[in-house]
C-alpha cells in the first residue's frame, strides 16, 4: 500500500488542477455582503506559485487584507504617478517618471495585471528601450522606476511580486556625455566676448554651476569681498494644478485663476516676476553650497547692471527662461564653430578641469554640489589637453583689463 504524499509544510492549500496548473489560495474572511473572500494564485510552475502565495500571505499579515483583483500595470502606474510619487518627489523628477512610463513602461506592461508580471516581462521593457537605439543606462533607469512603483504597490496592499527587485538591472552604458575641452571652452568664451551673457557663460565654466543655479543667482548672494557665490537657490519652471471649485473651464491648469503649485508638501518655492518660474531649493543638501569666484569673474559681474534681484535677466528685467538660455547656448556654439553639445556640457568640462588640476575628490564634490562620488564619476572626462596651463589660459581669458 502506497502512502499518501504529504503536502510540504507552509505551502497551505496548494494543489494541482486537472489542467496541470498549480493553484493556491489565501482566505480573506467574509466581505460586507456576507460572502467568503479568497485570493487565488495559479501558474504552471510550482515554485513560482509557492513564492506568490508566500508573498500574498505576507501582504495579508502586513495590511490585514489585500485587493482580490489586481490592477493592471497601466492602472497602477497612473495612480502611482498622480497620488504617490507626486506627493514625494520634485516636479522635474515626476516629469521624468511620467516620460519613462508613457514611452517605455506602459506600452509594454500596461495591459498585464500586477500579480501576473514576471521577469521576462520586465526584460521586454529593457529590450523595447535598447531596441529603439537607446542605451542600457536608459533601460536601467526605467528598471529603477518599476522597482519603486512595485514596492509602493506592495506597501498599499496590492498583490505584486518583487520580480524587478530580484532581477539584475541592465548595466550602465559607457558615458557618452559631451564635454568641451579647455581649448574649446576658450574658443567659446572668446567668441562670446561681446555678448551681454558672457559672464553667465564664464560662471558656468568656472564654477560648475547648473543652469538653474546660474539663472537663479541673486545679487545678495554674490559676495564680492570674499569672492564667493551662494548657490542655495535655483530658477525652475514649476507645474500648476487647478484650484478652482467649481471647474473654471480652462483646459490648462496654468490658466486657472485659482491655480496652485503642483509640488509635494514642504517644497520650498519663491515666485518671480515671470509666471511659472520660481526660485527653488536644490534637491539635496550637497546642492546648497558656496563656491569660490575667481577675481576675473567677480570683475565681470561687478560691471553688470544691478537693476533687480537677479543677476542674469532679460532686457526687460524678467528672469531668463531656461529654454531661451539653452537656445542662446546653442546659437553661441554654432557661431563659434564648436560641437553641438548640451548646455550641461559646460558643467562636465568644469569637473574634468578640476580633476586635471589635481583637485581632490572631496573638493570637486563640494564645488560641483555632488552628493556621492558615484555621481561625480559620470562628469569626469579623460582629456590629456586639459591641464593647469589650460586652466591658467581660461582664467587669463576672463581678465577684463
Amino acid at each position: 500500500m502506497t502512502s499518501k504524499r504529504r503536502r510540504q509544510q507552509g505551502t497551505g492549500a496548494l494543489y494541482r488542477t486537472s489542467a496541470g496548473l498549480w493553484r493556491g489560495a489565501v482566505d480573506l474572511g467574509y466581505g460586507p455582503d456576507g460572502k467568503r473572500r479568497r485570493k487565488v494564485v495559479s501558474g504552471k510552475d510550482r515554485n513560482d506559485v509557492t513564492r506568490r502565495l508566500n508573498a500574498l500571505r505576507a501582504q495579508v499579515a502586513a495590511h490585514q487584507d489585500v485587493a482580490t483583483a489586481a490592477p493592471t500595470a497601466a492602472e497602477w502606474f497612473t495612480t502611482w504617478l498622480d497620488e504617490v510619487a507626486a506627493s514625494r518627489v520634485r516636479p522635474r523628477t515626476l516629469d521624468t517618471y511620467r516620460g519613462y512610463v508613457d514611452r517605455y513602461i506602459a506600452p509594454t506592461l500596461g495591459k498585464r495585471k500586477l500579480d501576473a508580471i514576471r521577469p521576462e516581462h520586465i526584460r521586454q521593457v529593457h529590450a523595447a528601450i535598447t531596441g529603439a537605439g537607446l542605451s542600457t543606462t536608459t533601460a536601467r533607469q526605467a528598471h529603477a522606476i518599476i522597482v519603486r512603483a512595485f514596492a509602493d504597490a506592495r506597501r498599499e496592499g496590492h498583490p505584486c511580486l518583487d520580480v524587478a527587485d530580484r532581477m539584475s538591472p541592465p548595466p550602465r552604458a559607457a558615458s557618452t556625455r559631451g564635454a568641451l575641452t579647455a581649448d574649446e571652452a576658450v574658443t567659446f568664451l572668446r567668441s562670446t566676448a561681446g555678448d551681454p551673457l558672457w559672464p553667465r557663460w564664464a560662471m558656468a565654466f568656472l564654477t560648475g554651476a547648473r543652469q538653474g543655479e546660474c539663472l537663479g543667482l541673486e545679487w545678495d548672494r554674490v559676495d564680492f569681498d570674499r569672492l564667493s557665490l551662494d548657490l542655495a537657490w535655483q530658477l525652475q519652471r514649476l507645474p500648476h494644478r487647478h484650484g478652482c471649485d467649481p471647474a473654471c473651464g480652462r483646459r490648462r491648469a496654468g490658466n486657472c485663476p485659482d491655480r496652485v503649485l503642483a509640488v509635494p508638501p514642504g517644497f520650498e518655492a519663491r515666485p518671480t516676476d515671470a509666471p511659472s518660474l520660481y526660485l527653488t531649493r536644490p534637491k539635496s543638501r550637497a546642492g546648497k553650497r558656496r563656491v569660490p569666484m575667481v577675481p576675473a569673474l567677480a570683475e565681470a559681474l561687478s560691471r553688470m547692471p544691478h537693476d533687480g534681484p537677479l543677476v542674469f535677466t532679460r532686457p526687460n528685467g524678467l528672469p531668463i527662461d531656461p529654454k531661451d538660455d539653452s537656445a542662446a547656448w546653442h546659437a553661441a556654439l554654432d557661431a563659434a564653430g564648436l560641437p553641438k553639445v548640451p548646455l550641461h556640457a559646460a558643467r562636465h568640462t568644469t569637473a574634468t578641469l578640476l580633476r586635471n588640476a589635481r583637485a581632490d575628490q572631496r573638493t570637486i564634490m563640494a564645488i560641483m554640489g555632488h552628493a556621492s562620488e558615484a555621481v561625480l564619476v559620470g562628469y569626469q572626462h579623460e582629456d590629456d589637453t586639459l591641464s593647469r596651463e589650460a586652466i591658467g589660459r581660461l582664467g587669463g581669458l576672463l581678465a577684463l583689463d
